[in-house]
């Protein structure tokens, strides 16, 4: 587990407060049997390899790590590390948006950037695989993570369209139909069902629109966020909502 941890030189990349050093550290603590310390970690890792939607040179090497956290079933934070994946496919540049006149720090983040979504691809079979899982809680990041995989869509629309071929629940079948028009293809029958408190027409027209328009995805995220927690019972909402809020504190900071 972890091989290959101590053959990066993490003195020599850059996180965000400075040299990864203690990255090592926090990648085992994800292994801990002591579940405060998982917690601790996954939250460092979020200020660390990823801030406020900056990934750093750092991430692209962090992320392997996590795809063999994963796989372990003796990390409790699973959640948290696809929702960290997630944030990490779909990283930014600082300079490009704070600083656009630094042309050199520009063309840095854009390759750290370019690094770090790869790295992400590369695990694509691994978060497919978590949705054959019965902890259906970890739907929710799962489907995000594959929504921003739009490269890979000849491995997940299979998998996607099978799982919304047998899904009943019309807010799932929504949402699915919604990660579907994100990775190019649209499929009228996700949003056909009466029996449903949310919006289908409405959630029709954005999957038609985020297929013209690339900037209508974080309006997409925020729908299939609200399908899938509409899916699970109210104890589970409020435990997604929660750290869904803890993460974003996190990083506000």
């Amino acid at each position: 587990m972890l091989e290959g941890l101590d053959k990066i030189d993490w003195a020599s990349v850059q996180c965000c407060n400075g040299p990864a050093t203690q990255v090592p550290k926090l990648l085992w603590d994800l292994l801990s049997k002591d579940k405060k310390a998982q917690s601790s970690a996954i939250l460092e890792l979020f200020g660390n390899i990823w801030n406020h939607g900056t990934v750093y040179e750092a991430t692209a090497k962090v992320v392997p790590f996590l795809y063999e956290v994963l796989e372990n079933p003796s990390c409790s934070e699973r959640f948290s590390v696809i929702w960290l994946l997630n944030a990490i496919a779909n990283g930014s540049l600082y300079h490009r948006v704070h600083n656009p006149e630094k042309k050199n720090e520009v063309e840095q983040e854009t390759i750290w950037v370019k690094n770090a979504h790869d790295a992400v691809r590369q695990g694509v079979k691994t978060i497919l695989g978590l949705l054959s899982e019965k902890d259906k809680d970890l739907r929710l990041p799962v489907v995000l993570l594959l929504a921003s995989l739009p490269e890979e869509a000849t491995q997940i629309t299979p998998i996607l369209l099978s799982i919304l071929s047998v899904e009943k629940n019309a807010e799932a079948r929504a949402g699915l139909g919604l990660a579907l028009a994100l990775l190019g293809e649209f499929h009228f029958e996700a949003f056909r069902s009466e029996n449903t408190k949310l919006p289908l027409v409405v959630i029709e027209v954005l999957a038609k629109a985020c297929m013209r328009d690339k900037g209508m995805k974080v309006s997409a995220y925020q729908t299939i966020e609200e399908c899938l927690l509409a899916t699970v019972g109210q104890e589970d909402q409020d435990w997604l909502r929660d750290e869904k809020k803890l993460l974003d504190i996190t990083n506000l900071n």
